[in-house]
């Protein structure tokens, strides 16, 4: 098969399968409105606009009218969590590794570790990541506390401002 004919068949695929999700969504949003049927959710144009209307938003203005278009706002947004990724992958990697050397050379290592290296393989991560975030969060929290701050960083005896209740 020509490159031309793979590139083709590649972009009429890829067509194709638009089409269909759009028309699945379409008819979905069309059954739900028609019959008034409110499980799982209710079906308006808040909850589940055109397909259309959701391309025509992503190269328009936010709402605020600050800040370039929503796609490219998207994609800082996706390349910002691209990063954060990466970087996390490298740090668990050279994590892992440094762990796998040090209990391969070390017996003791290996005796003390490899119970709770065994251990949190067999927990999944969706059970452990909101452990982690709350207890991060938390620390965080107490640090702004201590600091003679609130919760929102803001630390009241520096600016010498008086906190009454309504914020008057």
């Amino acid at each position: 098969m020509s490159a031309a004919r793979r590139l083709a068949v590649t972009v009429a695929t890829t067509a194709v399968v638009l089409a269909v999700l759009d028309g699945a969504w379409e008819l979905y949003r069309w059954t739900w409105i028609s019959a008034g049927w409110t499980w799982p959710f209710v079906v308006d144009d808040t909850s589940m606009p055109h397909v259309h209307t959701i391309v025509k938003a992503l190269f328009e203005q936010p709402t605020a009218g600050v800040g370039d278009v929503l796609i490219v706002q998207l994609f800082h947004a996706a390349l910002f969590t691209a990063k954060e990724a990466a970087v996390g992958f490298v740090l668990g990697a050279s994590i892992g590794f440094a762990l796998g050397v040090f209990m391969s050379q070390w017996r003791i290592v290996q005796r003390g570790l490899l119970p709770y290296v065994v251990a949190s393989q067999t927990v999944p991560i969706l059970a452990v990541a909101p452990i982690v975030v709350y207890n991060i969060a938390a620390a965080a929290l107490q640090g702004i506390k201590s600091a003679g701050g609130d919760a929102y960083g803001r630390n009241w005896k520096k600016l010498n401002i008086k906190v009454t209740p309504g914020g008057q």
